[in-house]
């Protein structure tokens, strides 16, 4: 397969599902940190260990999974958003600081053309920006997020 094609069909998949499930950015952005620093402290050993189950694995796909899991897990519960403006641009976000935190592990993985070269190259020059701006955005949308309405607290009848 085509490495820019891979590319932007790994960022597309991550845009639909974010988009569809309606997850808030927020929550799926700290799921990606909380991924990238399970995978900076486990992908050493956790590596030989799956290759020891039998499974054909390398240190780079062990890290890719292990830095998405947390975030796709998230998908499937938490804050949502209502707006459609507000969902495209969250997984838009979500989308990009996914690839950032990635793009190493996939560079490594795959061989690009020079299409893919191109954009592998400007989000590589860019990566240390993308993921602070990405991960305090995600902080910010936690702070403005609010409880759905199912879980606010009633007020005591009396």
């Amino acid at each position: 397969m085509n490495a820019t094609v891979f590319l932007l069909f790994l960022v597309g998949g991550l845009f639909v599902a974010s988009y569809f499930m309606k997850r808030r950015f927020g929550i799926l952005g700290l799921g990606l940190a909380a991924g990238a620093l399970l995978s900076s402290y486990w992908v050493d050993s956790l590596t030989p260990f799956i290759v020891g189950q039998g499974f054909d694995v390398t240190q780079s796909q062990v890290d890719i999974v292990v830095t998405l899991l947390p975030a796709m897990a998230l998908l499937f519960g938490g804050p949502t958003y209502s707006k459609t403006h507000m969902r495209v641009i969250g997984s838009a976000l979500f989308s990009l600081l996914a690839l950032a935190l990635v793009l190493r592990p996939l560079g490594s993985l795959i061989q690009f053309d020079e299409a893919g070269m191109s954009i592998y190259s400007l989000v590589d020059n860019y990566q240390g920006m993308i993921i602070v701006i990405g991960l305090l955005l995600a902080i910010a949308d936690v702070f403005v997020s609010r409880p759905s309405k199912g879980l606010r607290p009633r007020k005591a009848d009396h």
